[in-house]
């Protein structure tokens, strides 16, 4: 069983991303606790990230802490083009590069950028998925809206984790 994540970068939180620590905590430790779920209750065995700035890569960590427990599992990390961190900076590179060296596979959709490469991305993420974690601030529009959209269409399993609902 396949799980992917969806989600906001930092400037689509209703919080100001990476500075309150308290409610970064408790988003964070939402993230693993849906993880752990999806593992005991639905039998995931397999997690894939987009790899984007904010929740891609903090569902990626997530996953990786969860790993330390339940070593089975697998993450897959679904990059829309290989030089998708050229505008990044230098800290949130690291931890880009931190999370393909222990991720068990990675699979790059184009090798430049290209106005649908995000979309695509999105797309062959729900495609692999037999379910799909949606963290989503409320609005109706964007990658994660569209995302979001694109799984219902498949009649996908959808789990949303309100960011706006959490505060």
């Amino acid at each position: 069983m396949i799980c992917c994540c969806t989600g906001h970068r930092p400037n689509g939180f209703p919080w100001k991303y990476g500075y309150n620590k308290e409610k970064q905590t408790l988003y964070e430790k939402e993230l693993v606790n849906r993880i752990e779920t999806y593992i005991t209750d639905c039998g995931v065995t397999e997690f894939i990230s987009g790899m984007a700035l904010g929740v891609d890569m903090d569902f990626a960590m997530a996953v990786l802490r969860v790993r330390e427990k339940c070593p089975h599992i697998r993450l897959h990390c679904a990059i829309p083009c290989r030089d998708q961190t050229r505008l990044w900076k230098e800290h949130s590179i690291a931890l880009y590069k931190n999370i393909l060296q222990q991720a068990d596979s990675s699979f790059i959709i184009s090798d430049n950028y290209t106005k649908t490469c995000m979309l695509e991305r999105n797309r062959y993420m729900v495609d692999k998925s037999n379910y799909v974690f949606v963290v989503w601030n409320g609005e109706c529009k964007g990658g994660t809206w569209y995302t979001m959209e694109y799984a219902k269409k498949l009649h996908k399993s959808i789990e949303i984790l309100r960011l706006d609902k959490l505060i």
